[in-house]
């Protein structure tokens, strides 16, 4: 039987909240100009540690609380970058047909000194699944 794993607390979601916020500063410095931060929501489950979503009129960014429970540092360094590298590509791209994982993501996740990665392996027994 496998351990549950426990989603990260207050103390933790204001560091991935102050994390995000640096990022997207970095981009802002990179990119020569101001961004809007983003909220961040931690009602994300399933397999899935991040995800940038946008109605046309906002924009979110939503994190796993049980993966990043589970890979606290790990997600500090790959999908938090990985999360706002989509934001700041959806801004400065607009509604253009731009490849989610494409060449402007990889530059921007390159910029930030992170890993242009798709996915992550990670074991994930232990996250609830939806």
């Amino acid at each position: 039987m496998s351990e549950t794993v426990d989603p990260i607390g207050t103390e933790q979601r204001s560091e991935v909240r102050l994390e995000t916020a640096r990022y997207i500063a970095l981009a802002g410095e990179l990119l020569a100009r101001d961004f809007a931060p983003v909220p961040v929501r931690f009602d994300l489950k399933g397999t899935t540690a991040g995800m940038f979503k946008s109605d046309g009129e906002r924009c979110w960014i939503r994190y796993n609380p049980w993966i990043f429970g589970k890979y606290y540092y790990e997600n500090l360094v790959d999908t938090v970058p990985h999360e706002v590298a989509h934001y700041i590509v959806h801004v400065t791209r607009g509604r253009r047909r731009v490849k989610p994982h494409g060449p402007e993501w990889q530059a921007l996740m390159e910029a930030f000194g992170a890993e242009p990665a798709v996915t992550f392996n990670l074991d994930l027994s232990g996250i609830p699944q939806r």
